[in-house]
């Protein structure tokens, strides 16, 4: 160690011999963190290198494979693990053996802001460990620290209280345009392949046709032909049979329901096909030519 100034120092590493210069403030961070034990490196690498080289190899308790560990983890432990794999399985074994279980076993707590002795679970940190008169106090102190943080709303710039990234008007507005754009998502999820399908025949064939457009006072259908005021609607299973999760079908029915009859308020005429499986292109095709059949009869009547 060779004192080149008043602020640096020359040093030489403990893996490859050479020297190198460090700054006196932080030898002394080292030499009070670590005390006798410190070992000066030039660089990561050699660090590492080194760390490897004490490393001693040892038999995973487990799998029996070859496992380097350091001679403090050695004097810490009689079993040995190369990964916590094999340590929950091997762990696991022995509770079975034994017969040992952590179940309404206690052991006596500290307690970090009152300092009196509590029986706690086993499985309870010692270090943090918070009895019930004093959690109400911590809680407390908890949500004035909070509050006393200030921060900038990233969307307009204003003062927010607490860990807030916007403020309540941004807050709603941005929940308001994020519900919008989900909203839409879903009506184009909602919509089947056989469909889809079926509307881009429709608007081949037809002159006029729109899509889920609500024109039934805010009532829609699949499909809208306005050449014969026909309202299609492509049903499939949510409509006829229970799906499973959140899916309420007397609602869906109900739904229907009302939404036929604004249909015929309107003056148009409900078209129904009835879908109870998957992508069936010749399904759609059968249908297609059902809708052109019904046209037909149609302009027979008229």
């Amino acid at each position: 160690m060779t004192y080149l100034g008043m602020s640096i120092i020359q040093l030489q590493c403990t893996n490859c011999k050479q020297e190198f210069s460090r700054d006196a403030k932080y030898l002394k961070r080292e030499l009070k963190r670590t005390g006798s034990s410190y070992k000066p490196f030039c660089c990561r690498t050699c660090a590492s290198d080194y760390r490897k080289k004490e490393r001693i190899v040892a038999e995973c308790c487990n799998c029996k494979r070859a496992v380097a560990k350091k001679a403090c983890e050695i004097k810490k432990s009689k079993h040995l693990f190369c990964s916590k794999h094999c340590s929950a399985e091997f762990n696991n074994k022995t509770r079975v053996e034994t017969g040992y279980t952590t179940k309404g076993k206690k052991k006596k707590v500290i307690c970090k802001i009152c300092h009196k002795k509590v029986i706690a679970a086993v499985h309870v940190q010692s270090d943090n460990f918070v009895c019930e008169q004093c959690r109400p106090t911590i809680v407390k102190q908890r949500k004035e620290k909070y509050k006393a943080v200030e921060r900038k709303c990233l969307n307009c710039s204003n003062t927010v209280n607490g860990y807030k990234k916007y403020c309540d008007e941004c807050r709603k507005k941005l929940a308001h345009e994020n519900g919008i754009r989900l909203a839409s998502k879903r009506k184009e999820i909602k919509r089947s392949k056989n469909e889809i399908m079926f509307a881009e025949l429709c608007e081949a064939y037809f002159k006029k046709i729109t899509v889920n457009q609500p024109i039934f006072n805010n009532w829609d259908s699949d499909v809208q032909v306005y050449d014969y005021k026909l309202a299609v609607h492509w049903n499939g299973r949510w409509h006829y049979v229970f799906c499973g999760g959140k899916h309420k079908l007397a609602q869906v029915q109900n739904r229907d329901k009302i939404k036929y009859g604004e249909v015929e308020k309107c003056g148009w005429t409900n078209y129904i096909i009835i879908d109870m499986g998957k992508a069936n292109k010749q399904l759609v095709l059968d249908e297609f030519e059902k809708l052109k059949t019904y046209i037909s009869k149609l302009n027979e009547t008229h």
